[in-house]
Parts: C-alpha cells; structure tokens; sequence
C-alpha cells in the first residue's frame, strides 16, 4: 500500500472517529466546531502539521476523571508531537461543555416533566380535563 492510500484511509477513519467520544477526533472536531478552525488553523494552534491531526484523532481519549489525566495527555502529546498544554486545555473544554449542554438537557427535561405533572394536577383538581363544558374544548 502507498503511503498516500494509508493516509488516505487514516483520514477516512479520523473522520469516522469523531462520531465517537472514545476518540480524541471527537474532541477535536467539536472544538473546530466552537472556534470556528479549519484544520490548519487548528494544526497551528497545537503546534503540528495537519497531517499529525489525523494521528492525534484516532487517538483515544483519556478519562477526564482518571487520577492520571494530566500524564496520559502528555504522553499522547509526546508521541503525536503537539503542545502538551494546549491539547490538555482543549480536552478540558471540551468536557466542559458536554457537561453544561448535559446539564442544560436534564434540566429542560426536568421542567417539561414538571409542567405535565401541572397540568395532571389542574386536571384532578377540577375534576374535568382542565376544559370547560364537560371536558371538551371550546371552539
């Protein structure tokens, strides 16, 4: 096989990757997303050639709550050769807004609950459906 049709199908694969939060491809994507970076932008960023983002991609995400995060992402950043801060910084922000947009999306379903079980309530209450006239609505 080339070397042009592995990196054809590294690419290929980092682009499946990115569907999965097990890969660091995943984080990378959403952060382009957020910045609004193409790949070259976000290559300076880390201080790599873009084609050393396609390695860093298929690479698989630390814990963020494992005890050794920090020499995880050092090692992975040691081994693809990117700026060891800069990808730990991504990675936590990243997790960060997985977390609030998760908080956000408990939060609104917590509420919709919490209107349905009003509206339950008024509907007891009355002893009709919440309409007047028996139950049906006014047209």
């Amino acid at each position: 096989m080339s070397q042009a049709e592995q990196d054809r199908l590294l690419a290929w694969a980092a682009r499946r990757a990115r569907g999965r939060d097990t890969f660091i491809a995943s984080d990378l994507f959403a952060y382009q997303e957020r910045h609004r970076l193409d790949d070259a932008e976000l290559a300076a960023w880390l201080r790599c050639s873009t084609r050393v983002l396609t390695d860093l991609a298929l690479c698989r995400r630390p814990p963020a709550d494992a005890p050794s995060f920090r020499q995880d992402v050092d090692q992975i950043a040691n081994y693809v050769g990117v700026r060891s801060d800069r990808l730990a910084l991504l990675l936590r922000e990243t997790d960060a807004i997985a977390a609030l947009r998760a908080a956000q999306t408990d939060q609104s379903a917590r509420a919709d609950r919490g209107f349905l079980m009003a509206a339950r309530d008024h509907q007891d209450d009355s002893g009709t459906d919440g309409h007047e006239h028996g139950g049906s609505p006014r047209v």
